[in-house]
């Protein structure tokens, strides 16, 4: 008996030193298309969903408003729909990401009626714990560390081999160390084909969207939880909210779903004193790879109007 402990004892051991060694090699390369926002301290953050994770440009912002002496690095922390809803999980992850020893942060916050949908009849709790259940800012307590352990102990999802022999990544997608998720279309294809891809994901996108929205509703509890958000970091520095810019057909599903989020968004920026910018006017002006989410170059020339127009608030 006691032979066969030592062996038990021997294994897990063993065990343990080949997960944790498959752990920290993935830490140092590629985990996951979200994993770089997750292993640095912000001076400022870039909030929302997907549409911001793949339409703004931290590293454009720094240089364009570089005479205004904000805290840097700003970090693009939006993550997607399913993952970075307002509400207090997010926001807690907010809290920890940033380095409030001054009070010269940037707080860029896109909104979208996405980011305050839940469940048809879902009570405060019951969003709560499904948001710390479910999401990765409710899993991963870690939110500046590198490498980040925590980050890949709790949402490492693929075989942790990977350490060893990577999988294929996307070559469209790259995460840039400041958070910006990158998406560059194929242009070795024809005109024609992009076209279609385009038109493909976007057909799929706006089906996916339709179905989700027959469950959801606004929900209340993640608009307070928004604006206690924007109260708080209104404390620690200056306050964008924005609205990305996408193309008509996504505009008037959102518009279905919640008809007056222009004027409450225009409502809540105002009664906070801050300025809310509606870049819907940009819609057919800037290329999509499906309709809701901006591509690569179209990103930078996003930012680069971003950051114009802060600036022009910021100095009159």
């Amino acid at each position: 008996m006691k032979a066969f402990f030592i062996k038990l004892t021997v294994f897990s051991l063993a065990f343990v030193c080949i997960y944790m060694l498959c752990v920290h090699i993935l830490s140092k390369d590629y985990v996951d298309i979200y994993y770089k926002k997750f292993t640095q301290e912000a001076g400022g953050l870039v909030i929302g969903i997907s549409k911001a994770s793949k339409g703004i440009n931290p590293n454009i912002i720094e240089n364009e408003l570089k005479h205004l002496d904000f805290d840097t690095p700003i970090v693009n922390f939006a993550l997607n729909v399913s993952n970075s809803k307002y509400g207090d999980i997010y926001f807690e992850a907010i809290k920890k990401k940033v380095n409030f020893s001054s009070k010269n942060q940037l707080f860029i916050v896109s909104v979208s009626p996405a980011s305050f949908a839940a469940k048809i009849n879902a009570e405060p709790e019951d969003i709560i714990e499904m948001d710390k259940k479910f999401t990765i800012v409710g899993k991963v307590d870690q939110v500046k560390a590198k490498p980040n352990y925590n980050y890949v102990i709790e949402t490492y999802d693929q075989p942790l081999y990977n350490a060893f022999h990577p999988y294929e990544k996307d070559p469209r997608f790259t995460i840039h160390d400041n958070g910006w998720l990158e998406i560059k279309l194929d242009y070795s294809k024809s005109d024609s084909i992009v076209k279609n891809d385009i038109l493909f994901w976007k057909s799929i996108l706006l089906k996916h969207f339709k179905n989700e929205v027959k469950t959801q509703e606004v929900s209340e509890y993640r608009i307070k939880s928004f604006v206690e958000m924007i109260q708080f970091l209104k404390q620690n520095g200056s306050v964008f909210i924005i609205t990305m810019p996408e193309d008509k057909e996504f505009i008037d599903s959102e518009k279905i779903f919640w008809p007056n989020f222009e004027p409450q968004m225009d409502s809540i920026a105002a009664k906070l004193n801050i300025p809310y910018i509606n870049y819907w006017y940009l819609s057919g002006k800037l290329k999509t790879y499906d309709g809701l989410h901006l591509e690569s170059e179209s990103a930078k020339e996003f930012t680069h109007i971003l950051s114009k127009d802060i600036k022009g608030y910021l100095e009159d």
